[in-house]
């Protein structure tokens, strides 16, 4: 069991202090994460040197890059035009709906006011 100073100073009974326990196993994590990144970075190298290795790239595979490149190309035209459908179908949409969330009672009158302009006209011109 610890006692009051152990615990107040961070001195576990091995006379080490937490603190101190919890740096080293902090430095000690991060020499792995650079190990592993290190190992990474010869992998990569040494894929580089093995795919191009052979030198210049040859007509067949500049043809077929073009090609994928093209495709890439068009797909992209292609989402993008569609975005921007949907992005100006979305923005009609929200336009229509606020309009209609405010209406203007005398663009667009409703009730007895409507018809008030029709019985002025038939009062004036005498119909029955």
């Amino acid at each position: 069991m610890e006692s009051g100073f152990e615990i107040l100073f961070g001195i576990d009974s091995g006379g080490f202090s937490k603190a101190r326990k919890r740096k080293e196993r902090r430095v000690s994590e991060y020499y792995k994460k650079q190990e592993r990144l290190l190992e990474g970075f010869n992998e990569m190298e040494t894929i580089n040197e093995t795919c191009f290795a052979s030198g210049v790239p040859t007509k067949e595979e500049i043809k077929k890059l073009a090609k994928s490149e093209r495709l890439a190309v068009h797909i992209s035209n292609a989402t993008n035009l569609v975005l921007f459908v949907a992005k100006v179908y979305a923005s009609m949409a929200m336009l229509t709906a606020n309009a209609m969330r405010k209406l203007n009672q005398f663009h667009y009158l409703i009730g007895k006011r409507r018809m008030q302009h029709v019985v002025l006209i038939v009062k004036v011109h005498g119909f029955r």
